[in-house]
């Protein structure tokens, strides 16, 4: 009998069993997809525009994970396909109002089949160990590894497949993964090297994962950054629209912005100057600061820096004052700058550009 759930894989070989007549092998075990082309493979939707003839590796994943066969030909939904050629790891194959017929095979087409499987069994004894094109990869596995949900991960290479080329070496949406495992858990480029499977000895590895790094981090900073972080990103109307009840009633309608010094520790440097710019003596670390600049509902508008860390928030933000010209254009008279005690030496500037600086009043001492 014909299993009537195809979502499992099958556990061996063994569980499948043919029939063989002069002109055709059937497989009894195998759903056959049919060999229509009016209707989609996967959602049995009528033909449409976003459909397309099934990859080769897309059928040979209908194949063993949901033990299907579909001849070539076959056409489905653009939207089932990660990367435009791998199954998508979450599809869901509507078995409704489709006759559950094994598979018959011509001689030709077994012979094109075991060909595929045996390139598929090359192709997987060379594969990363690790493969973000890998859709059995689950959301878990891309949150552990990356830090970023799948839907976030796939946001961020739609942005940076178009400035980026795949090598011989490694895949874009690999090198974006070697990216951000790298953040994340701070392995060795010659262990994530490894891990990916990147040809070579282990400097070559390395060599090679550290260049995949180097690739990403420029394509982000110029394609991705630009789209979530800056002034340039958000209109002023849309900056108002992050003001909250609270800050409206105490501070009006104008754009209201929190500034906030923050910092990010870092390792001794061998050179002697940078660890003396480098070293807070209230934190006793090294370290280098930013400057975060917030809307009032906690929306992030900027981040400038680094800085030392032997200057304070006041010596920071009169900096990006005088040097930061995009923000003194996108920002206008009657702003409100919300600052705590440390920005007390440039409340005076920021009163001179028309400003309205917000500072927590204290009691005098005694």
């Amino acid at each position: 009998m014909i299993p009537s759930s195809t979502t499992e894989p099958m556990d061996t070989a063994a569980q499948m069993t043919a029939n063989i007549d002069d002109d055709q092998l059937t497989l009894n075990n195998v759903i056959s997809a049919g060999s229509g082309h009016k209707q989609c493979v996967i959602c049995r939707q009528e033909t449409r525009s976003g459909m397309v003839v099934m990859p080769k590796i897309a059928r040979l994943d209908l194949l063993i994970i949901h033990v299907m066969y579909a001849p070539n030909g076959i056409r489905c939904c653009l939207s089932h396909l990660l990367d435009n050629n791998r199954l998508m790891p979450d599809v869901k194959i509507i078995m409704e109002n489709r006759q559950q017929l094994a598979s018959c095979l011509s001689s030709s087409e077994m012979i094109d089949l075991v060909t595929h499987l045996l390139s598929l069994l090359h192709e997987a004894a060379t594969s990363p160990r690790l493969d973000f094109l890998d859709p059995s990869l689950n959301a878990e596995d891309y949150l552990i590894w990356t830090g970023w949900t799948k839907d976030q991960f796939d946001n961020m290479y739609n942005i940076i497949s178009p400035h980026l080329r795949s090598s011989s070496n490694r895949h874009i949406r690999n090198a974006l993964a070697v990216f951000w495992i790298k953040l994340k858990t701070n392995l060795s480029f010659r262990q994530i090297g490894s891990m990916f499977n990147i040809p070579g000895n282990g400097e070559d590895r390395r060599r090679r994962a550290a260049d995949a790094f180097d690739s990403v981090r420029q394509c982000l900073v110029e394609n991705f950054v630009p789209r979530h972080l800056g002034v340039q990103h958000l209109t002023r109307e849309d900056a108002k629209k992050q003001n909250t009840s609270f800050s409206k009633e105490f501070f009006g309608g104008n754009v209201t912005v929190i500034w906030d010094g923050t910092y990010l520790y870092i390792g001794k440097s061998s050179s002697y100057l940078i660890n003396r710019k480098t070293y807070s003596g209230q934190k006793h670390r090294h370290l280098v600061k930013f400057m975060s600049l917030i809307l009032s509902n906690g929306y992030i508008l900027d981040t400038i820096g680094p800085f030392w860390g032997t200057m304070n928030d006041a010596s920071i933000a009169k900096n990006i004052i005088n040097t930061c010209e995009t923000l003194i254009e996108w920002c206008e008279k009657g702003d409100t700058m919300i600052v705590d005690s440390g920005f007390r030496d440039v409340i005076d500037s920021f009163v001179e550009m028309g400003y309205e600086p917000k500072m927590p009043e204290f009691l005098t001492k005694g």
